[in-house]
């Protein structure tokens, strides 16, 4: 993902990797100093994100419906979970009802 990232960025734009990676990501550096791109990692969020956040689902502008791809029992997590890993998944985001 961070390599498509560096892809896509914006000139001179702000790529946060979240998360912990168990291999080392390859970087192209050639394109990252030709956008003038920065990377910033970040391992957990902050609250200001979390208040954006409900900003922009409260005021329909981050569409929460569009995410949630599947309502499922929870009997089915295994099998989900999988699906979620696997490339090429049209899975977004699953909802698990107890």
């Amino acid at each position: 993902a961070l390599g498509l990232a560096l892809e896509l960025v914006a000139p001179a734009g702000t790529i946060v990797a979240c998360g912990v990676l168990e291999e080392p990501v390859p970087i192209n550096q050639l394109l990252l100093i030709m956008k003038e791109a920065r990377i910033l990692g970040a391992f957990a969020y902050r609250r200001e994100d979390f208040e954006r956040s409900i900003e922009l689902l409260a005021s329909g502008e981050l569409p929460a419906a569009d995410l949630i791809t599947e309502v499922a029992p929870l009997g089915r997590a295994q099998e989900l979970f999988d699906e979620l890993r696997s490339p090429g998944t049209r899975q977004l985001k699953v909802l698990l009802k107890p």
